[in-house]
């Protein structure tokens, strides 16, 4: 994402370092999911350990993108505003879940006035489109270069930080202004912007509590403190630790409070400091609740030129270690940007990792993957659309991907702690990739049907481990 790359290369970034280094919806409010003409069927994930589940119990790979217009106002009054067309695209590529940014600058444009409108009239739109897609939604709240405030800012309402900071190219005012807000700033009433964003939480979760499709809460995209983590030290690794045992997770527990208090019980998926995008390792803490997920952004590759596929391979293998630190599931919230190159190491993790993920992203008014005409930049797209498990009734152990000779191979095994009911389900593109068909090979009394682009896999349950294979006709 060449905005984030534009972040955390800025001088205020190089200064920071400098600095270490010199230290040592309900349906009867949704009203476009009330209309979508779709029985609702919720679609709640069940984190357990290591995995993401169903309630029947069947492991959830969650693929799917970042759906960015809402959160910085290209909504559907505008040429290349989000279009019912686009999920659909995202179904065909076999993703099930968008990872939706929002931002508090539309929903509390005055201190202590919470406008419910930009959800009724923009975001319930887009979820309908994505309930029609059998798309499931989470809902970030973003921001991105902090506030309009700054040149390039989305996300944090302009009445935090009007008048009060210099915009400057060097990102340092946008630096204060963050820092302020997490060390106890006030808005013009008086009361602290933790608060006014936890008010704006509140009516969020109420709003969206009961919908089938907003599976997930994402409570505050890519935090960060980066001045009280330099002056806390040692070093500057230890002053985020200190920040996210301190200030962030603490912060998120009390949200958590929040929007349980009101009967909200979507999973809760998590950022760590934005700091490991670039492969700095964090320290989550438990929130007290169960029901979450660890989402980092992983941009090392990006971020970092000359890191090689074992590189990011030792940062995902850090980030599940995270994971564990948290007490839920890892999936990848954000990655992305940049080329081939990329891609493809990313996407061989995560089929080596067997992650689910939300690539950044998808824009309808047009980015690397697709432009605003619709069309798609097949070096990535054939790269990002591949087969995978879509659900599987057991234990993931192997997933290979040869985006080249088009051969694919799963291995599952029989859940040692219960039966899982079948079916497995495989997400295969077919006509993308196996425009003459594919020959199948599964373990002895298995069976498989096609439909469409699944394959639906039924195993014989005595067995205690199944593969699938595909090859091209």
């Amino acid at each position: 994402m060449d905005a984030l790359k534009r972040f955390l290369l800025t001088p205020v970034w190089a200064l920071a370092l400098a600095l270490i280094f010199g230290c040592g919806a309900p349906t009867d409010n949704a009203g476009t999911e009330a209309d979508a003409g779709v029985t609702a069927h919720p679609k709640r994930w069940v984190p357990e350990g290591r995995w993401i589940r169903d309630a029947d119990g069947r492991v959830l790979m969650l693929r799917g993108v970042n759906y960015s217009a809402l959160e910085w106002g290209n909504f559907s009054t505008q040429p290349h505003g989000p279009q019912e067309a686009d999920f659909a695209r995202l179904a065909s590529w076999g993703f099930h879940v968008v990872r939706l940014p929002i931002a508090w600058a539309y929903l509390e444009p005055e201190p202590g006035k919470i406008d419910l409108s930009y959800l009724k009239n923009e975001v319930d739109r887009v979820i309908g489109f994505a309930q029609r897609h059998d798309i499931v939604v989470v809902l970030d709240m973003h921001q991105f270069q902090w506030s309009m405030c700054f040149t390039g800012g989305l996300g944090i309402p302009t009445w935090t930080c009007d008048g009060k900071y210099k915009n400057d190219d060097f990102g340092i005012g946008r630096t204060q202004a963050e820092s302020d807000f997490w060390t106890g700033a006030k808005a013009p009433d008086g009361r602290l912007l933790l608060d006014h964003l936890a008010d704006v939480w509140l009516k969020v979760a109420e709003y969206y509590r009961d919908s089938p499709t907003v599976v997930a809460f994402n409570f505050f995209n890519e935090p960060s403190d980066m001045l009280t983590s330099i002056q806390t030290g040692p070093t500057y690794e230890e002053g985020v630790e200190a920040y996210e045992r301190q200030v962030l997770f603490p912060y998120y527990k009390r949200l958590t409070g929040l929007v349980r208090g009101v009967g909200a019980q979507q999973t809760l998926v998590l950022d760590p400091a934005v700091q490991r995008a670039s492969g700095m390792r964090v320290h989550p803490q438990p929130i007290g609740d169960d029901n979450v997920v660890y989402a980092p952004h992983l941009y090392l590759g990006y971020l970092h030129s000359g890191k090689t596929t074992n590189d990011i391979r030792q940062d995902y293998a850090q980030a599940m270690t995270e994971a564990v630190e948290l007490g839920g599931p890892l999936w990848v919230g954000e990655w992305g940007g940049g080329g081939p190159v990329f891609y493809r190491d990313s996407l061989t993790m995560l089929d080596e990792f067997l992650l689910g993920s939300a690539c950044f992203g998808y824009f309808p008014s047009g980015n690397e993957l697709v432009s605003a005409d619709g069309v798609e930049n097949l070096e990535l797209i054939n790269l990002l659309v591949r087969p995978y498990p879509v659900q599987t009734a057991g234990i993931p152990e192997v997933l290979n991907w040869d985006p080249d000779t088009h051969a694919f191979r799963y291995i599952w095994s029989e859940d040692p702690t219960r039966v899982i009911p079948d079916p497995t389900i495989l997400f295969v593109p077919t006509a993308r990739f196996f425009p003459q068909g594919f020959t199948m090979t599964l373990s002895a009394g298995d069976s498989a049907e096609i439909d469409g682009d699944r394959v639906v896999l039924h195993a014989d349950r005595h067995r205690a481990s199944h593969s699938f294979e595909i090859h091209p006709k």
